[in-house]
């Protein structure tokens, strides 16, 4: 009965399962795969996030829109005309004019405004009019409104929007790219599921080709019976087929990983699953709570949106105001020609203050768009209590979730030492004959059972330390830190 001393060589196998790295044929390379490689190279490939990115720097373009309000405007003009005076004379004109005008942040216009005009008639009524003649002007206004535009909102709530639009592109983005990291981390521990089984099957494989030669001799010892080798093939039969359906699984799940991680779809590679079980407790869920809420990118949406609502309240309401100008002038006045008794020139000074009243008769419109903005302003404080508490519930469920896993975890490996004891004793009894083949098949089996069911729990422990991860912002944190793009690399 020497033989069946494969069966002490499962021992090693058991503690070599855990931390097997799993070596296969690939297409195209056996370079090493990380998660954070993964995850690095989606965000730097992937279609989708770099349409995301080009909306970014999209939105950074809108500030500088809205800042522009506040720049200098410069315009001008230039003509020549023939035509009648008011006294019905033939007159021929030419004039050029340039100005400038800027908008304060407080609201306020000042305008800065030149003009020249000459002026050639072919006769004139009075030999004390001048003809031809030049008139130069020179204007400065300001324009204070006392109503609509005080405090110049239209400036104000545009540079709001602005940056809300930005924290708005940036919250696509980090959405974008959190839900395909949701996908990466499940294909990838899903695919280091399929390589633990394919392993754990590799080793059932060989015991029962270990058993199998075992019964042969015995049988020409004629020790065994034929039942027992038809046994011992229909196990390795068994396991050689569960091996191929678990590489064709393996094969969609490789190409499944490597299109949301934006690998070329052939590139098989060995998975790093080197991931830090997170250790975090329920006591400690107000400080987390914290931190998962200031990463949320739905936080930051809503709160956005809620600026561009009372951007538009703050709009409406000034539009709803009387529009009240007081207007401020200053400026020059100067005139030269020619009269019949020599040269004429005379300047003077020029100074104005008016005030203007305009009032809207009709406010329907105006108070729509009010009403429509003040109910998105409620949308919005709705929508952040809809999220904060589905962001509580996903982090109570994450932490009780893994510690659960942690304890079921502790006595999968209690039950793993007992099977273990199990197959060693009934392995003894089958050496002096008072075990069946069956017996001991059905033992190996639950061994086997036992030793996926660890390496299982310890994938699925740092499946869920993952996603924890990502749900605090401690994974991209990490990942930014420590940026892998390259395959191959191991943390």
């Amino acid at each position: 009965m020497k033989n069946i001393n494969y069966f002490k060589t499962k021992k090693i196998f058991h503690f070599i399962l855990p931390v097997v790295v799993f070596i296969y044929t690939v297409p195209v390379s056996a370079a090493s795969l990380s998660l954070e490689a993964a995850l690095s190279n989606m965000v730097k490939l992937h279609p989708l996030v770099k349409i995301k990115s080009l909306e970014q720097e999209s939105a950074v373009y809108e500030l500088n829109k809205a800042e522009s309000q506040l720049g200098w405007y410069l315009n001008g003009g230039t003509g020549a005309s023939h035509d009648l005076s008011s006294f019905g004379t033939p007159t021929d004109k030419a004039n050029a004019g340039l100005g400038l005008e800027k908008t304060f942040g407080f609201g306020g216009r000042v305008n800065l405004d030149g003009s020249y005009v000459y002026q050639d008639s072919d006769f004139t009524i009075s030999p004390q009019i001048p003809n031809p003649s030049a008139s130069t002007n020179f204007d400065l206004k300001y324009i204070h409104p006392l109503g609509r535009g005080s405090g110049n909102p239209l400036y104000q709530t545009g540079v709001k929007d602005a940056k809300a639009n930005q924290i708005i592109s940036d919250a696509n983005w980090q959405e974008n790219r959190d839900e395909l990291s949701k996908q990466i981390i499940d294909l990838f521990f899903g695919l280091a599921k399929t390589d633990a089984q394919i392993a754990n099957t590799d080793l059932a494989i060989k015991r029962a080709k270990l058993l199998k030669a075992y019964t042969n001799k015995n049988i020409k010892l004629g020790v065994s019976e034929k039942k027992d080798i038809l046994q011992a093939e229909a196990r390795l039969q068994s396991s050689i087929a569960d091996k191929r359906s678990l590489k064709v699984i393996r094969e969609r799940q490789h190409i499944a990983l490597n299109r949301v991680s934006a690998f070329p779809w052939n590139l098989r590679a060995k998975l790093v699953t080197k991931i830090t079980i997170n250790n975090n407790k329920q006591q400690e869920f107000d400080d987390l709570f914290g931190v998962v809420k200031n990463n949320s990118w739905r936080l930051k949406r809503s709160n956005a949106n809620i600026t561009i609502a009372e951007s538009i309240i703050e709009k409406s309401r000034d539009l709803n105001r009387d529009d009240i100008n007081l207007t401020l002038s200053a400026g020059s006045r100067n005139r030269n020609g020619k009269v019949t008794d020599g040269n004429f020139n005379q300047s003077d000074y020029a100074a104005g203050i008016q005030l203007e009243y305009r009032r809207a008769l009709d406010r329907q419109g105006l108070e729509g768009e009010l009403t429509q903005a003040q109910i998105n302003k409620s949308i919005g404080y709705q929508e952040i209590e809809a999220v904060t508490l589905d962001l509580g519930y996903q982090l109570s469920t994450l932490l009780a979730e893994i510690q659960e896993t942690k304890r079921s975890l502790a006595r999968s490996k209690k039950r793993l030492q007992a099977e273990n004891k199990k197959l060693d004793e009934a392995t003894e009894r089958y050496r002096n004959g008072r075990a069946d083949t069956s017996e001991l098949l059905q033992f190996e089996r639950d061994l086997r059972l036992a030793e996926f069911t660890v390496t299982n729990k310890q994938l699925e422990l740092k499946r869920m330390s993952a996603r924890f991860d990502l749900l605090t912002g401690n994974l991209w944190q990490r990942i930014n830190s420590s940026y892998q793009t390259v395959v191959g690399q191991n943390k």
